[in-house]
């Protein structure tokens, strides 16, 4: 009889915490079904193109804003003569004096 009783406990044990995680992966499958249809307003994924991907439409114009305490001083500034010259190296190959930015496009964007 205690083993019976034990091995009831044992499954009701079981079918509680089963419920449980069926209620989470509930919960998490609604999220997710609403994170998606989210997508479907062209709205919402422009937006998301932007912010996470810092995509652009063309003819928009982009404005960085730096904050007065972390303002870029003339020697950090990059010229267009010298992006250019980094990304002809980006073509060519990295160089141990190319910025870290470049370095990293390199790596995961160039053949």
């Amino acid at each position: 009889m205690a083993v019976i009783t034990y091995k009831k406990y044992t499954l009701e044990q079981q079918i509680q915490t089963l419920k449980a995680q069926a209620e989470a992966l509930e919960g998490k499958h609604q999220d997710l079904t609403a994170f998606l249809d989210s997508f479907k307003d062209p709205a919402m994924l422009e937006q998301q193109l932007k912010r996470r991907l810092n995509v652009k439409k063309q003819g928009e114009e982009v404005v960085v804003l730096v904050p007065p305490d972390g303002t870029v001083t003339a020697d950090e500034a990059v010229s267009s003569d010298e992006l250019l010259a980094n990304i002809a190296t980006v073509a060519l190959g990295t160089s141990e004096n190319s910025p870290h930015w470049l370095k990293w496009w390199h790596y995961f964007f160039a053949p």
